[in-house]
């Protein structure tokens, strides 16, 4: 996302630039034929003058943007070399707080952090967890709390580094200061479940890198829950709460399924569970304007995968046409899964108050369903009078089978 934006920025300076140059020479040019001629008004000197100064104030405003940006890439380019695989951050043992909170005594506990996440898990328990609640909606209040008070800790990719005064790995990270990086996700979402007495695993995969994540038993039954990959931006997307293992396994770390329960239901996942049934993909535009008519809201749908296509193949299409939509203004934020041989796929859209800059080229595979983007777009625009639109392609957007091969206008 920032190197969108770092070269967006760069293109408008250039323009700029250019403009500031062409401005330059029609003066030069211009000079001898200027004084044949009468003196301009003197407000039209003014006007003149304000405009370059404008320009010469975007100029500037462009430039050091750029430089931030700029830096910012170093920056992350600089923790991705120094990532090492093999070395992960240890995981939290919540055994002394979770034994306190159930006896409601923290007397015991001898490490200063262990008591401020005691305090602090009280604290939220009582906020968010209240009576007649079942295992299902005590599970999600903890995802959309743990959700929407923490970001992610990008200074502690590198678990090589020794610094006392970063613990974004642990709840105590996010209790603090609401920093945390995905093992710190993973590790707070089981100190609650372990306080609600909700069977937790955590999932800590170093094959292809660290990444951690929980499984859950909920209803007699185990799911994966990766709050990290939720997919929403300002508002949860659930595209990661309560999934199978074979949903977990597309674009995700390996882990050795052996070693932990099975993952087959999908009976407490989110966006099944409130689902709107689509006819097709073109039904969707309307769908979505019901659910979210003026934006900042979550849609969830399902729609059948259309007959010789594979679901997966077909979700991954989707998720490109999610990240082609655009409101200014706004963040849109899309996913879709489905099982392997599925012959259903389930969507999520969210909309919320924030400029999104969310884009990825394509998959480049001939399986994808045949679908026609342009009349996609014409009701997505047609639903909401032109402020919601989709960013397609060139004359080379599409081959004979309607599928993305072109470059971005």
């Amino acid at each position: 996302m920032k190197t969108r934006k770092l070269a967006a920025a760069l293109a408008a300076l250039m323009m700029l630039s250019c403009a500031g140059c062409s401005s330059a020479d029609s003066s030069s040019s211009g000079a001898a034929e200027s004084s044949k001629t009468a003196a301009p008004a003197a407000d039209s000197s003014a006007d003149s003058k304000d405009t370059a100064d404008a320009r010469d104030a975007e100029l500037e405003r462009l430039s050091a943007e750029v430089k931030q940006l700029s830096e910012k890439v170093k920056e992350l380019e600089k923790v991705t070399r120094d990532f090492t695989a093999g070395s992960v951050h240890e995981i939290y043992d919540d055994t002394a707080v979770i034994e306190a909170y159930k006896n409601q005594d923290s007397s015991k506990l001898t490490d200063d952090k262990d008591k401020f996440v005691y305090d602090n898990l009280v604290t939220a328990m009582k906020e968010i967890i209240t009576d007649g609640m079942d295992e299902f909606e005590k599970e999600k209040a903890v995802y959309d709390y743990i959700f929407k008070n923490t970001h992610f800790n990008y200074n502690n990719l590198n678990p090589l580094v020794e610094d006392d005064e970063d613990w974004s790995h642990t709840p105590y990270g996010f209790f603090r200061d609401h920093s945390t990086i995905c093992v710190g996700y993973a590790t707070t979402f089981k100190l609650f479940m372990d306080a609600l007495g909700i069977d937790c695993e955590i999932i800590h995969s170093t094959a292809e890198g660290e990444h951690a994540w929980d499984t859950v038993k909920i209803g007699g039954d185990w799911y994966h829950v990766d709050i990290f990959y939720d997919g929403g931006e300002t508002q949860p997307l659930y595209q990661n709460f309560n999934v199978t293992d074979e949903i977990k396994k597309q674009g995700s770390y390996k882990w050795d399924i052996a070693d932990f329960h099975e993952c087959t239901s999908l009976k407490y996942n989110y966006v099944c569970m409130n689902a709107v049934e689509c006819k097709d993909i073109y039904a969707v535009p309307a769908a979505l304007k019901k659910a979210i008519p003026h934006g900042n809201g979550c849609f969830c749908g399902v729609l059948p995968v259309p007959e010789g296509v594979d679901g997966v193949v077909f979700a991954s299409q989707l998720d490109d046409i999610f990240r082609g939509m655009y409101w200014p203004g706004k963040v849109i934020s899309g996913a879709a899964f489905a099982d392997s041989g599925s012959d259903k796929v389930y969507i999520t859209v969210g909309i919320s108050d924030e400029p999104d800059y969310n884009y990825e080229e394509p998959y480049d595979d001939s399986r994808y369903a045949d679908i026609d983007y342009n009349r996609f777009s014409d009701l997505l625009s047609e639903e909401y009078h032109g402020v919601l639109s989709f960013t397609y392609y060139d004359e080379n957007y599409c081959d004979d089978s309607d599928v993305y091969r072109g470059e971005v206008k």
